[in-house]
């Protein structure tokens, strides 16, 4: 799973993270908690432009 920096204090499985943490999360959590993590808006072009891949084929 990649890792990803948190900009906003999160509150994620029972643990408290603040910002400068980094948290190791599955794709779907990152989109979910998006607006604390940094690196997210990357994984979303990528998913994006593979779907559009996709649907070509």
């Amino acid at each position: 799973m990649p890792k990803y920096l948190i900009t906003h204090e999160l509150h994620h499985n029972g643990k408290i993270f603040s910002p400068g943490d980094w948290v190791e999360v599955s794709e779907a959590a990152a989109l979910h908690l998006s607006s604390c993590l940094e690196g997210v808006d990357e994984l979303r072009a990528e998913l994006v432009e593979s779907d559009a891949k996709k649907a070509k084929s």
